[in-house]
């Protein structure tokens, strides 16, 4: 049975500070080597510091050693995930899935146009909720501001090269003194509050915080935490223990603050999704017709999707994500349940309806575009998973010869601008990236456990598309800031 018992009840007999330093400096280690390390395991140890450590009395001073044994027990613990373990699940696809949420967002591409985007999305592009007032008034930091911190703070601590500047893990003065300048010193102190974690704040996170994972035992594969608090306040000083950490907070901040404490957020966002991949369809100047039109087409009540693209690839957003429960234990039965109104609607009820209406005779292409990459593999995979039983309550399996799974694709939003990008630059139709990465997927020895992968042969990461450089030309006064 899986049980953190034993390592909660080491980390009671340990003083807060001497295990908070040794793990601290562990981490700083982990991150200097050239090894590769598990620095989620020692992230974990912070965590459970936090509520767990001083409960014992007389508590004892922390040693190296003691820390690397703890990191040896949660190690095991990790193990002990039957799910995590594909010879007793028998899908190696569910191990990805939890290496997934646990690593691979530590690892997310962070770079000039994931601000840009986050401006596109939050500040730009309107609907008809006021996002920008929302997060204001519960934050008490503009969304413009809180980009240009994390923006800074990035570059600060990845892009600054010795000798002039190595960052050691703490937040230091300088920093924060140059961010004062920039935002203002009020909304400086407002941003490091937001995203700072104290020990007397830790009750009133596990009790109220939405999103986070209550069982114990899975806290190593949960990131989570550290999205919503890259910073630790600990002996007078603000420390990021890890720098990978600002990957999940930069890309996915303010996306998880809203969702978790604004319940008018979700729907408005759908619609932003849907503008902000119009834009990359006017870049590319395609062929395209909105759901808007589609209506008028087939009548208000026909099904349609967000875009037809080229008149044979059906395009539908969904703004959607695995909670973590369901990422670090993906059942089929949990996963049909979490997506059954959105992956499987927009598949079985939406496209397959759509294109049964449409006037060509194919072959017709399917792109459901999430927020975030759900990391559950292909659409084949999907459909082995739970696609194909939650498809088959709506439609018959003949139907979906219009539109077979195989030409159904998941891309997330990051993936979406690197596939325009790739569009852009070799002059490739949208049909004829997506039937490579069918012809890729169908062989053992080419496939990828996601859509994203596929693009690496075009060299397209470098995104320079024209509606993701408005927040670029504000990297030019930030990075003098830096050269004080």
């Amino acid at each position: 049975m899986d049980d953190f018992k034993p390592i909660r009840n080491k980390i009671r007999t340990f003083t807060y500070h001497s295990l908070m330093l040794e793990t601290l400096k562990v981490i700083r280690e982990q991150e200097n080597s050239s090894k590769s390390y598990a620095y989620w395991q020692a992230l974990t140890i912070l965590r459970w510091a936090y509520e767990f450590a001083e409960e014992n009395y007389p508590p004892k001073t922390a040693t190296r050693r003691d820390v690397l044994k703890l990191l040896k027990q949660i190690e095991e613990l990790e193990r002990l995930h039957s799910t995590f373990n594909p010879l007793k699940n028998g899908n190696v696809n569910k191990m990805f899935t939890i290496l997934a949420y646990q690593q691979f967002q530590f690892q997310e591409h962070l770079w000039m146009e994931t601000f840009s985007r986050q401006y596109l999305l939050f500040e730009k592009l309107k609907h008809k909720y006021d996002v920008r007032e929302a997060f204001l008034s519960r934050t008490s930091i503009s969304i413009r501001d809180f980009i240009k911190a994390q923006f800074f703070t990035w570059l600060w601590v990845t892009q600054a090269k010795p000798p002039v500047k190595v960052f050691n893990g703490i937040i230091d003065e300088e920093l924060i003194t140059v961010l004062k300048e920039i935002i203002g010193a009020d909304n400086a102190s407002n941003y490091y509050n937001l995203l700072t974690i104290t020990r007397d704040k830790i009750k009133d996170i596990v009790t109220a915080e939405k999103g986070l994972v209550r069982n114990y035992n899975l806290h190593p594969f949960d990131a989570s935490f550290y999205s919503r608090y890259p910073f630790i306040l600990f002996g007078s000083k603000i420390w990021l223990p890890h720098s990978a950490i600002l990957n999940i907070t930069c890309n996915h901040y303010i996306y998880n603050y809203l969702k978790a404490f604004d319940s008018s957020f979700t729907t408005e966002f759908g619609h932003r999704i849907e503008k902000y991949i119009e834009l990359g369809l006017k870049e590319l100047d395609i062929s395209y017709a909105t759901e808007g039109e589609l209506r008028n087409c087939y009548g208000r009540q026909h099904k349609v999707v967000d875009f037809l693209v080229d008149e044979n690839v059906l395009i539908e957003s969904k703004a959607i994500e695995l909670n973590a429960h369901v990422a670090i234990n993906p059942k089929d039965e949990l996963l049909a349940t979490s997506l059954k109104d959105s992956i499987v609607k927009a598949y079985s009820k939406q496209m397959i309806e759509l294109a049964k209406s449409l006037p060509g005779e194919g072959p017709y292409y399917g792109i459901i575009l999430t927020y975030k990459n759900l990391f559950l593999g292909n659409s084949q995979d999907i459909w082995e998973q739970f696609l194909k039983t939650e498809s088959h309550k709506n439609i018959d399996i003949s139907d979906t010869k219009i539109l077979p799974v195989e030409n159904l694709f998941f891309i997330d939003l990051q993936a979406w601008e690197h596939l325009v990008q790739t569009l852009k630059k070799t002059g490739m139709k949208l049909a004829e990236v997506l039937e490579k990465v069918k012809a890729a997927d169908s062989k053992p020895e080419t496939k990828k456990f996601s859509f994203d992968l596929h693009l690496d042969e075009y060299d397209s990461f470098n995104v320079k598309l024209e509606y993701l450089e408005s927040v670029k030309e504000e990297a030019t006064s930030l990075r003098k800031a830096m050269q004080r």
